[in-house]
């Protein structure tokens, strides 16, 4: 069953959901869709065959224009703004590039408005090797 992201903004409430899916024989996944796309595997089969050497890093960005006055998306604890309702796509080309031996270096982000809304967040990962 796919669901709109982010699932929750919480490990527990999570658990608890994966769980529930579980018990009643479903599959429970966040609907991340862009990485079915044909430019993406046009972009993976270069980085994961090293036709330009070691891949050593990923840049990505996700924009979106902005969002008016009340909407979900400036909303943190409801899941809004850029680490929990945008943050995902980045980290999430990151992963399809490179696979799931990320580690990351400490985050940094810049937070602005009265909500703590984060319009911009960074994540520095890391490939870890042997």
């Amino acid at each position: 069953m796919p669901i709109r992201l982010p699932m929750t903004t919480r490990y527990d409430q999570t658990v608890a959901l994966l769980g529930l899916a579980r018990s009643c024989g479903k599959v429970l996944m966040e609907n991340v869709m862009f990485v079915h796309h044909p430019q993406h595997s046009t972009v993976r089969r270069p980085a994961a065959g090293g036709v330009s050497g070691e891949l050593r890093s990923v840049r990505a960005e996700f924009t979106v224009p902005r969002r008016p006055a009340g909407d979900i998306g400036h909303e943190p604890q409801l899941g809004g703004g850029a680490l929990w309702d945008t943050g995902v796509y980045p980290v999430r080309a990151a992963l399809h590039l490179l696979g799931p031996d990320l580690g990351s270096s400490p985050p940094s982000s810049r937070t602005a408005g009265r909500t703590g809304w984060t319009p911009r967040a960074r994540r520095c990962c890391a490939l870890r090797t042997g």
